[in-house]
This record gives structure tokens, C-alpha cells and sequence, in this order.
């Protein structure tokens, strides 16, 4: 695990802000035995050969619940850096959040969050220092159905998930309890989007839909994202029918697709680096990411700095090529 933050960002850890609900391996789609995993971003500069991270992220694990996260991102010359702890009860709760962050150079401020709970139902509604932070939905099974989650201030419900089989809503609301971003997901196997519709209600005539599509081994290949006219599809137009995803019909587009293509790299079987087809300037973005498990069984890093960096060239030769 060194070696990868070492050859993919060469900073510090740093950690990213979360809710109470995100403090499983579960959540993160993680084997149990997780005892590391990390994720970043790097910009490679194709001309100069020159990678700079911009941010990086590593989550600590241990039977299956996340102990600490620690996040770096970089501003131009300015490092920013953060460190939640997470502490638990006999039964597995959360009990405690310890916060601290600032400039990785400078000073920090530090808080404690007290996670507390309270169930009416099939309702757990959670607390942070007292104050209202989220409530969880849950099915007569057990079997979670939303996520409410309150503003900081602890006033009102400003986003929602709500899941059903294989399908994932998000709403954004204000202080009037009025949806102002619904965004709907399908999903596969591994909880990754097929098919994604954001719809604005403010926005009466225009909304958008994502398609994805992965290789073989569950690597992310293309995203087509299309712009339509709503009232241009039937009243019950269905994105996802029988395990497959329904394309929107040409007359209804208002804009033309736009397609992006992905570039995986890999050491083992799942991909550690991934590329996308977009060119800023000389460089390309690339997200990275690690997982080493306690069983062994996963240890998904990047070792091989020589056929990194090739790839990292590679890549940016073909979508150098590909522009006008």
C-alpha cells in the first residue's frame, strides 16, 4: 500500500467528509476484510511527463466498519488536509466522529461529533451533538429503503435516498421541502449505474440521461450522456426495461450525445488507474485507487511504476490524437 500512494500522488493522506450511514465496507462495495483502501486523482501532463495529485483519500477498516479517513486536496500551491476518527459502541454504532482539518502547513480546527439514536418504527433517527443529522427507513426485514439527511443546521431535510431493487433515487430539496434535483439511478450486479436521469423541476421542458457501459471484467468503458425534450417522450417512456437500458428516441434530443470514453489500467483483475477521454490542455485526469484486504485474498495496488507510466502515455497519445 505504500508503493501505491507513492506512485500515484506522492503526498500525504487526507479524508473526505461523510454521514453516519458510510462507515461500512458495504457501502463502499468492499469485501469485509478491507483493511485499507484509497482512492485519488492525478493530473499527467503528456508533453512534460510531469503527474500532480490533486487529491487523495484513505479509509481504514477494521471488521467490516471504517475507523478513520484522512483526505488531502490540492489547490494550486495551498494543501488542504482533514481527519475523522470513527468510534464505536459494543454493538457496532457509531458513537463518535472526530474531526479535525485545515492547511496541511498551517493550523487546524478540531470537533466531536456525539452520534446518538433514537427508533420509532421501522424509523432510526440519528444525532449529532443532540441535533437532528439523518433518519434511516427501514423495511419490516430490516432492509434499508432511505436516507433522510438534515443541513447543517440541523432545520430541514435537504436530500433524500431512496432504494429499491436495483434502483437508486436522489432527491435535493430546499427549506420549502420542494424537490429541486431528482436524479435516478439503475443499477447492475455491483451497484454500479447503468443508466442515470437527472431531472430539474425548474427546468420544465429539458432533462438529461447517462448511459454506461463496462467490459467484461466490470471496467467502466463509455458514458453517453443525451440532453431531450421531455415533453417529446411518451408519458410513460421507461430508461430501463428487462435487465437493459431503453435508448431515448432521436426526435426527442435537443442536443447531440456526447460520448466519453475510459482507458483502465490494471495489474491484477479489477483496474487500480482509469482515464477518461477528456483533454485539459496537455494534461489528462486520472483516478487511481488501492485496496488491500486482511485475508489477502485482495491487494490491488500498483507495483509496476514502468508499465504505469507507459500507460499513463499511452493513453494520452490516443486521446491526443483522437482531438481536432
Amino acid at each position: 500500500m505504500k508503493n501505491t500512494i507513492i506512485i500515484c500522488l506522492c503526498i500525504i493522506c487526507f479524508v473526505l467528509n461523510t454521514n453516519a450511514q458510510n462507515n461500512t465496507t458495504e457501502y463502499f462495495n468492499l469485501p469485509k476484510t478491507t483493511t485499507v483502501f484509497v482512492t485519488g486523482v492525478l493530473k499527467y501532463n503528456g508533453e512534460t511527463k510531469q503527474i500532480t495529485p490533486t487529491e487523495q483519500i484513505q479509509y481504514e477498516f477494521k471488521n467490516g466498519l471504517l475507523l478513520k479517513e484522512m483526505e488531502v486536496k490540492v489547490i494550486g500551491s495551498l494543501k488542504f488536509g482533514s481527519q475523522k476518527i470513527y468510534t464505536y459502541n459494543t454493538n457496532n454504532e457509531l458513537t463518535n466522529i472526530s474531526d479535525s482539518d485545515g492547511m496541511v502547513d498551517g493550523g487546524a480546527s478540531h470537533q466531536d461529533y456525539k452520534i446518538t439514536y433514537s427508533k420509532t418504527g421501522n424509523s432510526v433517527f440519528v444525532y449529532r451533538n443532540s441535533q437532528s443529522y439523518m433518519i434511516k427507513v427501514y423495511n419490516t426485514n430490516g432492509k434499508l429503503l432511505e436516507d433522510h439527511f438534515y443541513d447543517y443546521h440541523s432545520k430541514y431535510i435537504f436530500s433524500k435516498h431512496i432504494y429499491k431493487d436495483g434502483i437508486k433515487i436522489t432527491q435535493n430539496l430546499n427549506s420549502e421541502n420542494k424537490i429541486t434535483e431528482e436524479t435516478t439511478e439503475y443499477l447492475n450486479k455491483n451497484n454500479e449505474p447503468l443508466v442515470k436521469v437527472v431531472f430539474v423541476p425548474s427546468n420544465s421542458y429539458r432533462s438529461t440521461v447517462t448511459y454506461f457501459t463496462y467490459n467484461a471484467n466490470g471496467d467502466l468503458q463509455t458514458t453517453t450522456t443525451c440532453t431531450y425534450n421531455r415533453d417529446k417522450l411518451k408519458a410513460n417512456f421507461e430508461y430501463f426495461k428487462d435487465g437493459k437500458a431503453t435508448e431515448v428516441p432521436k426526435e426527442a434530443l435537443s442536443l447531440t450525445p456526447t460520448t466519453t470514453t475510459y482507458y483502465n489500467y490494471s495489474e491484477g483483475t479489477t483496474w487500480t488507474a482509469r482515464a477518461s477521454s477528456k483533454l485539459f490542455t496537455n494534461e489528462i485526469e486520472v483516478s487511481v485507487r488501492a485496496l488491500q484486504t486482511s485475508d489477502s485474498k485482495q491487494n490491488n495496488i500498483i507495483n509496476n511504476q514502468a508499465a504505469f507510466m507507459a500507460f499513463l502515455d499511452t493513453t494520452y497519445q490516443k486521446i491526443k490524437a483522437q482531438k481536432p
